[in-house]
Formats: C-alpha cells, structure tokens, sequence
C-alpha cells in the first residue's frame, strides 16, 4: 500500500464536471537526482521533470533573501546529429530584496537552457548556433549544479520592483517632509528666538 500511495503521489489526475474536464496537478512533484551519467541520458534521450529545492543551491541562495522555494525543471537529454545535448526550461519564485527601496519582494526567474556536452574545450568553437558548451568533467555530473549555473546567468544584476516600490517611495518622501515639519515646529517651540535670528540671516 505504501508503495502504491507514493506512485499516486506523483501522478496528475482528470476531473470531469459535466461537460468539461480539469487536470489536477500532483500534491507534490519529485526532486530531481543530483548525479547522472549524461553522455547515457542523452544516447537514451531521457526527459526529466521534478524540482530542485533552492537550499541545494548555495551559490545562488547567497544572493537571496532566504533559501526556501524550489526551481521547477522540465529539462530533454537528447541528440543533434553527434552532438549529445540537454535542453529545456527552468522557472522559479524567489525571495530577493528590492534594490530600489530595500524591501523584501518575489521574483520570478525563467530561463530556457540549450546546452552541447563536450569533452573537450576545443569543441565549443565548432559549435551550432543557439548551443552552448558544458564541459563534461566526469562520466556523471551534477545536475542541480548544472542548472544553478543556468540560473546564475539568467538572474539580473539589479532586481527592483516593476511599479510596486514608488508608492513605498513616496510614502518614506512624504514621511520625511512631515519629519522635517514637525522638527522646525519643535524648534520654534524650544527657542523661537533662534528662529527669528536663522530668519535674519536669510
């Protein structure tokens, strides 16, 4: 039973209401392997599809607010002629911080990878158009290394809010005009005297 409940888990269901049906998306979708052999993945053009949790990725969680959420991979081994490739698509929500206002915000990160396997340097100037080189160090690699670096390369230098932050903005403007209000009303109200002398002066 425990066997079959974990199966279930992972599997997409269709409801049908009257006319129309809906496709319910799994409880939870399996985390990707870390070690593969891709050079066989790829002459067996094997699809992976899962989640690779943010916390598995500490060069990229170092330039986040926090490590929590995960990267949504749906990622195709396959063959360009003799070229052994990895392609597909990443997409996650993380938790950065705004670097205009300095507020906590969510970004949403998507990139598309095209990649060649090589073994050599030398290969990547021979090349197609539209593939990139990843250097196969070992028979088995880090996939979720793999993908960090995707990831890294995609992720802005700057991350600010789209319109969101000018109102923050112009609430902290405002906040400090009426700051600056009631500390000369307050100094008017300590030594007036001293007013009427920065008056004078003016």
């Amino acid at each position: 039973m425990d066997g079959r409940r974990k199966q279930l888990k992972y599997k997409a269901f269709l409801l049908t209401t009257g006319s129309e049906t809906y496709t319910i998306a799994p409880l939870m979708q399996p985390l990707i392997p870390e070690f593969l052999d891709f050079v066989q993945k790829a002459d067996h053009g094997t699809g992976i599809k899962g989640v690779c949790p943010v916390s598995r990725m500490q060069r990229l969680a170092a330039m986040l607010l926090d490590d929590s959420g995960s990267v949504a991979v749906d990622v195709q081994f396959g063959r360009q002629g003799k070229l052994r490739t990895l392609g597909g698509e990443l997409s996650a929500n993380l938790n950065v911080v705004c670097q205009r206002c300095l507020q906590p915000m969510q970004y949403t990160l998507q990139t598309r990878m095209n990649l060649a396997l090589i073994r050599d340097d030398a290969d990547a100037d021979a090349l197609p158009a539209g593939l990139e080189p990843l250097l196969l160090e070992a028979d088995e690699m880090n996939l979720a290394a793999v993908i960090e670096d995707e990831l890294l390369l995609a992720l802005p230098l700057v991350l600010v809010h789209e319109q969101d932050c000018s109102d923050f903005l112009q609430q902290q403007a405002q906040r400090q005009k009426q700051e600056a209000v009631m500390a000369a009303e307050q100094k008017v109200k300590t030594n007036p005297f001293a007013v009427l002398k920065d008056l004078h002066k003016e």
